[in-house]
């Protein structure tokens, strides 16, 4: 990530197992980015309960190792803190119901798309590089 320190972009580097700090760091690098002050490259540093691929069967690590990892999952622990704070499990379940027909469309939007043009390439990603063709 410090590479990206070099093009003039502020750097943020943490763990993610928190979203009350994720929603904190991110909001901080929007804030930033509406003063002006440019563009904040994000890493958030998780663990993957998968492997790498549908190939990866990831046996490198051990059922303990995972089982231990899946106590820390933000997305479990953030549901039990919120039943826990009087939020009804029946609530949580539809919003992760609206949440999954979101990324559905969204996969669904993108599959259908036509192929991006080179030209968007040159006028997007890389505008803000100042890169010489």
């Amino acid at each position: 990530a410090e590479k990206f320190a070099v093009l003039g972009q502020k750097v943020d580097r943490f763990e993610g197992y928190d979203v009350t700090i994720v929603e904190n760091r991110v909001g901080q690098a929007v804030q930033r980015a509406r003063r002006g002050e440019g563009p904040t490259f994000i890493e958030i540093e998780t663990y993957r309960f998968r492997g790498h691929s549908m190939s990866d069967p990831a046996k490198y690590r051990s059922r303990a190792e995972l089982e231990e990892r899946k106590k820390k999952d933000p997305l479990s622990v953030t549901r039990a803190q919120l039943v826990e704070a009087g939020i009804a499990e029946e609530q949580l379940d539809d919003i992760e119901e609206e949440v999954e027909a979101t990324i559905e469309a969204c996969v669904r939007f993108a599959d259908e798309a036509e192929p991006a043009r080179e030209e968007t390439m040159w006028n997007t990603v890389y505008a803000t590089l100042e890169v010489e063709r």
